[in-house]
């Protein structure tokens, strides 16, 4: 499994709701469940590990995906709907998976990155 198909399995597992401090929430079971914090850690390890030149270009859109993440990892999945209690990790897990595939089209149809796209105007 490539980079980018790891990330994309760990952002349908968020979508899903398939992590245990969602499953808890619903008093499902959370048996074979991964917990939140390794999610998120995996998730920064895979995006650490991508060829410097992607980072460079794609910088704008990796800080997006780093602050779904960073929300994620503060608790602040919460603050989305300003109703404490609700969990919305499906919605931020939505909003990753959205862009992750806009930056694996970018990356493979070599599109420009935001950043450079935005220079040339």
């Amino acid at each position: 499994m490539n980079t980018f198909e790891a990330l994309m399995k760990i952002a349908a597992l968020l979508a899903k709701g398939n992590v245990k401090e969602s499953l808890e929430y619903y008093n499902e079971p959370t048996e074979s469940s991964p917990p939140l914090s390794e999610c998120t850690h995996y998730f920064e390890q895979l995006l650490s590990s991508l060829p410097e030149d992607i980072k460079v270009k794609y910088c704008f859109e990796l800080n997006g995906i780093n602050n779904e993440i960073a929300d994620l990892k503060d608790g602040r999945y919460y603050e989305r709907l300003h109703s404490p209690g609700i969990p919305l990790i499906t919605t931020i897990g939505d909003r990753l998976q959205y862009r992750l595939e806009l930056l694996i089209d970018a990356i493979a149809n070599d599109k420009p990155g935001f950043m450079e796209s935005g220079n040339k105007t």
